[in-house]
């Protein structure tokens, strides 16, 4: 995780969801909190 403010990066473990290997995305758009994706034709292909 990067704040492009500061440049300053973040990390975290996830524990209890049955994950052995793989990764975890999350974005917030501060103006709603919501992911905003530019292709949902793309982003729905990237979910399945």
């Amino acid at each position: 995780l990067a704040d492009t403010a500061t440049g300053h990066v973040g990390k975290g473990f996830v524990q209890g969801l049955g994950l052995r290997r793989g990764a975890i995305a999350s974005t917030i758009a501060h103006d709603n909190h919501n992911l905003i994706e530019a292709d949902q034709v793309s982003a729905t292909v990237v979910m399945r």
